[in-house]
């Protein structure tokens, strides 16, 4: 196969800023780097370098998807694979330059990820041959997780002649098959399908269903397919069972599932499609349907309080990009209704009074029709009037004011109680009798005894004065130490402390075995000590004794026999002879 030049173009500069400025407007949450969008921004342009030179020479090796799971229906969830911001770069490159390509190849009655196309355009589409009396039958099927059993082989085997650039389909089939990693590091091989979240996986679904595409047409012109969810709408019932067997037999050659056998129906039933209910009466909305739209809501108002106007606002968009350009707004006034007690409840809970504050926070146009928002001062007027009212003084008002200060002041009482020390290079001393907290990344901090029980150190590095240790024995402070995995290695306290937990912990040890183990550690640590105590005399006390300073490395290296030894005693949790 002779190479096109696209992998050349992907890999230019323009083609990766290019990329980067639309990775940039989505502002989507980052894969298993952690590293955000803005982040990225800072050292983009050596990022960005970077990133051309590996594609360059053949050593990008992108992240694996970071899987996360989310709410389908009430039963059921997605799994997503999210990209890091770097490979995010890299699809939306291959995506510029592979979507003009196969967009050529889709048909027009394919109304999903592409440009002048859409969902409204799709169901306008039915409505207009429901119009004209065009469907007589219709018949509809669900594929069984589709993106899942995309089959690789039979993708890159109907790619090949379209792009016909080796590095370019390699690169794709880098990122197709890249594993999923989901909680806990777990590593998840993909044998089969492609991740939803991934930039080029739309584009590769759709055109994974051509086939399909171009059986349905042959057989009538009124099929309609927004990515795997897609109807046929026929003149006559021969051409609908006709339909039905050519949708199990395009599946079978694409090695596609049906969820069931497909429906054959007459629109006068009614059906749904991408979400709106089609009536003889017109189109709408079910009941379920709508329960799911006001759960949504609901779910926007679960945020911080500061996010919640900016989660709801997107919603509100996405609403009226689809449903506001279908539906008269009658039909959408129940959410308007939705919203309106959500902002009441919102508005009690946090005690706002003042109409000003209101609009502040949610804006002039929170709702989605266009009476709600024309009467929007007025609906607020209403919020702000009766929350004041439920402000007047009343015995079940008194216990909830009670209870607010009890829970303010419980906060100050367990604020304080733990100090938790997680950076590297910290030091923990003693100043005027308070503890000093110093680090090289920030200014020295203090905090006094008074409800501080006790101290959980989380990171190497970290230096106590032996000043810190005895006042925190004299107050009965506890001390414990973790290991970057989070394993608990020692504690340090007075031993007048009354620690009956860790007493019953010392001996349960003692029975198990454990506390042979823990004494050979400490053995094992204290000669290793000893024998790098030694080496630094070695190398830095040069004044010493000529005679001391001799024999100083072969009793360095005496013990550092004894530690091997100690180790292999340690590991057989064997301690008689020490």
């Amino acid at each position: 196969m002779e190479a096109t030049g696209l992998f050349e173009k992907l890999c230019r500069q323009e083609t990766l800023w290019q990329a980067w400025h639309d990775v940039r407007q989505k502002n989507t949450v980052g894969g298993l780097d952690h590293m955000s969008v803005a982040q990225f921004e800072k050292t983009a342009t050596e990022d960005i370098s970077r990133i051309a030179r590996e594609l360059q020479n053949g050593q990008y090796l992108p992240l694996p998807y970071k899987s996360i799971s989310i709410p389908k229906d009430k039963k059921s969830f997605r799994e997503l694979g999210l990209l890091s911001v770097r490979d995010k770069i890299v699809q939306q490159a291959i995506f510029i330059i592979i979507n003009p390509l196969i967009d050529k190849q889709l048909s027009p009655n394919s109304y999903a990820y592409r440009k002048g196309k859409g969902a409204v355009k799709a169901v306008k589409r039915v409505m207009h041959a429901l119009k004209h009396g065009r469907a007589k039958f219709i018949v509809s099927c669900d594929i069984k997780a589709y993106f899942d059993h995309i089959d690789h082989s039979v993708l890159f085997a109907e790619l090949t002649p379209i792009i016909r650039d080796h590095n370019l389909l390699n690169l794709i089939e880098l990122c197709t098959k890249m594993g999923k990693v989901r909680k806990g590091n777990q590593w998840v091989e993909v044998s089969t399908g492609i991740p939803q979240g991934g930039i080029i996986s739309p584009v590769l679904s759709n055109f994974y269903l051509i086939p399909l595409d171009q059986a349905m047409i042959k057989l009538t012109p009124d099929y309609i397919r927004y990515a795997d969810d897609f109807i046929i709408l026929c003149p006559e019932k021969e051409t609908a069972l006709l339909a039905k067997d050519i949708i199990k037999n395009v599946c079978n050659d694409l090695h596609l599932q049906l969820k069931a056998e497909p429906d054959i129906y007459e629109p006068a039933a009614g059906f749904q499609f991408l979400g709106i209910r089609f009536t003889k009466d017109g189109i709408g909305l079910d009941e379920e349907k709508k329960t799911r739209m006001k759960e949504k809501l609901g779910k926007a108002f679960l945020n911080e309080p500061l996010k919640i106007a900016s989660v709801l606002q997107k919603q509100i968009n996405g609403y009226k990009a689809f449903y506001g350009q279908l539906l008269k707004e009658p039909e959408l006034v129940f959410l308007d209704e939705t919203l309106l007690a959500l902002i009441t409840k919102f508005t009690e809970k946090n005690n706002i009074t003042q109409k000003k504050d209101l609009l502040a926070y949610f804006g002039n146009y929170v709702f989605l029709t266009q009476d709600f928002n024309k009467n929007l001062s007025v609906h607020f007027d209403n919020i702000v009037s009766q929350n004041n009212k439920n402000t007047a003084y009343s015995p079940e008002k008194n216990i909830q004011l009670i209870n607010k200060r009890k829970r303010e002041y419980k906060k100050l009482e367990s604020y304080g109680k733990e100090l938790i020390i997680n950076s590297y290079g910290t030091f923990l001393g003693i100043k005027d009798g308070k503890i000093i907290v110093k680090n090289r990344e920030s200014k020295a901090n203090t905090l006094a005894f008074n409800n501080l029980a006790h101290v959980s150190i989380l990171s190497k590095g970290v230096s106590m004065s032996t000043d810190f240790i005895y006042q925190c024995c004299e107050h009965d402070v506890g001390i414990s130490l973790f290991s970057f995995k989070g394993d608990h290695y020692a504690t340090i306290h007075s031993p007048d402390s009354t620690d009956s937990e860790l007493w019953e912990k010392q001996i349960t040890a003692l029975k198990s075995g454990k506390g042979k183990q823990i004494a050979s550690l400490i053995v094992e640590a204290k000669i290793r000590n000893q024998a790098n105590l030694l080496k630094y005399f070695h190398k830095y006390q040069k004044m010493l004794m000529k005679l001391l300073q001799n024999s100083i490395p072969k009793k360095s290296n005496d013990l550092l026999i004894f530690q091997k030894n100690a180790e292999r005693k340690s590991m057989k949790l064997n301690t008689e002879r020490f």
